[in-house]
């Protein structure tokens, strides 16, 4: 008989990880099918080891979610939920639009956890306060200061005294005033992680020009503050770094350490600044699908407006163009997600229409015109009501009969 041969378990499936049915869930809706081994080498440090990690990773290689994943799950299996105004992670990030990002991956990520989905829907409330929870739950708060920004501080902590976030998404200015608050704690007894982002461009912004965002969240996680290194290395040296995780990919017996993604392509091409225009043009028309979704990095806001005015004319058929910069305030960012927003639903209603039969394009019609006409009946009745009122016609009532 022919021995038995053992299966060897993959060690980044997700059902060899530990985590519960509500987090598989999770990862499998965001188009996971096994964990990057960037989570499956730091999860078991970060969630049950309780160690201190730095991890350098190529972009693209979930990064994110690495150190979402045990955060979350750090703070839930406590036995009871964080108490009110207390802290239990800060996720720090160099941007604004960075903290976003991950904020949202946050709350996607716990729309799956029961408890956490039960308290989500009040969070958009100003006035009526979250229920509290028998157990424990994700109650997350981005802060993202800056220009543009459509949020005051003062509007931070209100959210916060009347919510109780118990994780926060902030960029470094923002945290500094949110900490400074009396009303916001986090003590070492009750914090549980602390995230830096792109640590490496956060290292001279968090130790050098808000110094007190390093001795306050340093003695919420260490017990003392880390003094002020220079560099992301001396920090590891003074504070961060216990286990040190450099992701690298084997090639044999040869283990290589990638800066960029296996599948990325970066090609360059050198052109005279009065070529540049032409060049770009160029690379457009020739780059498959099109209209493909590209990015113009301009080292400018005023460089950005400037060629926000002339690239329509010039960009081939079928290109729209969006602008943002740090400059732009929130009404205008507003209008431009607005404006992406209505362009995706004129696309659905374009690719509805094409699979209509000729009958159901008929009625679509009718309905249509029948909306129109009601719009516009009620837009009369409502300027000759208004008419009514401005020309005193509320001073003639007499009241019933």
């Amino acid at each position: 008989m022919a021995p038995e041969t053992k299966t060897k378990s993959d060690p980044r499936a997700w059902t060899t990880l530990g985590f519960p049915d509500w987090s598989l869930d999770a990862v499998s809706a965001m188009g996971f099918a096994r964990a990057t081994p960037v989570q499956a080498s730091v999860w078991p440090l970060m969630g049950a080891g309780n160690k201190d990690v730095v991890v350098e990773a190529v972009t693209g290689s979930g990064k994110t979610l690495a150190f979402l994943i045990p955060l979350v799950h750090r703070i839930l299996r406590l036995e009871e939920p964080t108490k009110k105004n207390h802290v239990a992670a800060i996720v720090i990030a160099p941007t604004r639009e960075l903290a976003i990002q991950i904020h949202k991956t946050l709350v996607d990520l716990v729309a799956f956890h029961p408890a956490s989905a039960a308290v989500a829907p009040y969070l958009s409330s100003d006035e009526e306060k979250r229920p509290s929870t028998s157990s424990p739950a994700i109650v997350p708060q981005l802060l993202s200061g800056g220009r543009g920004s459509a949020v005051s501080p003062a509007q931070d902590l209100s959210f916060f005294l009347r919510h109780s976030p118990n994780v926060i998404i902030s960029t470094p200015g923002r945290l500094n005033d949110f900490l400074s608050s009396p009303h916001v704690h986090c003590p070492q007894s009750s914090f549980e992680m602390l995230v830096l982002d792109e640590a490496g461009e956060l290292a001279s912004i968090f130790f050098t020009r808000k110094p007190s965002v390093a001795s306050s969240v340093g003695s919420g996680v260490q017990g003392g503050s880390p003094g002020n290194p220079r560099t992301i290395a001396e920090a590891e040296k003074d504070w961060l770094i216990f286990s040190k995780l450099r992701v690298k990919t084997k090639s044999g017996d040869v283990i290589e350490e990638r800066k960029t993604p296996a599948s990325l392509q970066m090609t360059y091409l050198i052109t005279p600044p009065q070529k540049k225009l032409p060049s770009v043009v160029r690379l457009l028309q020739n780059l498959e699908p099109r209209p493909l979704r590209s990015i113009i990095f301009l080292s400018t806001c005023a460089a950005v407006d400037y060629f926000s005015h002339i690239l329509p004319a010039l960009l081939p058929e079928g290109f729209q163009l969006n602008i943002l910069h740090g400059k732009q305030d929130a009404k205008e960012q507003d209008e431009t997600r607005v404006a992406r927003r209505d362009k995706k639903q004129r696309k659905r209603e374009a690719e509805r229409r094409e699979k209509m039969t000729d009958a159901e394009k008929a009625e679509d019609m009718d309905l249509a015109q029948l909306l129109a006409a009601v719009r516009k009946e009620n837009q009369m009745k409502y300027a000759a009501d208004a008419q009514a009122k401005a020309d005193g016609g509320d001073d003639d009532f007499e009241g019933f009969d």
